[in-house]
């Protein structure tokens, strides 16, 4: 795809497609859009080096043959997680589970509860694959994966995110 204004804002208006095609919009418009955060704001300019993922095509290309590799026998499920869980687990397999947060006043998605939490914590203790979780810092969480590895974090709230961090926990097991 040549850089173009008019196929970036194109892009964003065409309903019926297949998800591959959506995908491969997207990462046109991510790459063209003005620090990849903005996917209404077209970001190339006479001045910009056109050297980056967003001004050269070749560039776009190499990031996605590192994207495949990378991806290379990765499955991305959208199933129900206990599902998900129950179908894929094998002592080889790695999950990784960054359900919603709790004790929080979400706007996209509902917040879980502690008792979603907690059945979370009894299915993970009975899985033969790998896991790691990714949940909000809060005491009531600590106490259920009470006896896991628990690395507090500390990132800012969004992709370029100003104001206060948001402090979560990424756990595995002991």
């Amino acid at each position: 795809m040549l850089n173009s204004r008019q196929e970036f804002h194109d892009f964003g208006r065409q309903p019926g497609l297949t998800d591959i095609q959506r995908a491969a919009r997207w990462f046109f418009r991510n790459r063209n859009c003005f620090r990849g955060g903005n996917l209404g704001t077209f970001g190339i300019s006479p001045t910009s080096s056109g050297t980056g993922a967003s001004g050269s095509r070749a560039a776009r290309m190499d990031a996605i043959r590192q994207l495949n590799v990378r991806l290379d026998r990765v499955t991305i499920e959208n199933l129900d997680w206990e599902r998900c869980l129950t179908l894929w687990d094998r002592p080889a397999t790695f999950f990784f589970l960054d359900p919603p947060y709790t004790h929080c006043s979400a706007t996209l998605y509902s917040p879980w509860t502690i008792a979603d939490v907690h059945r979370l914590r009894e299915r993970l203790s009975s899985l033969r694959g790998k896991w790691m979780v990714t949940l909000n810092d809060h005491s009531e969480i600590r106490a259920i994966f009470n006896g896991c590895q628990i690395i507090s974090v500390t990132r800012p709230k969004g992709i370029g995110a100003k104001g206060a961090d948001y402090k979560e926990v990424i756990i595995t097991p002991a």
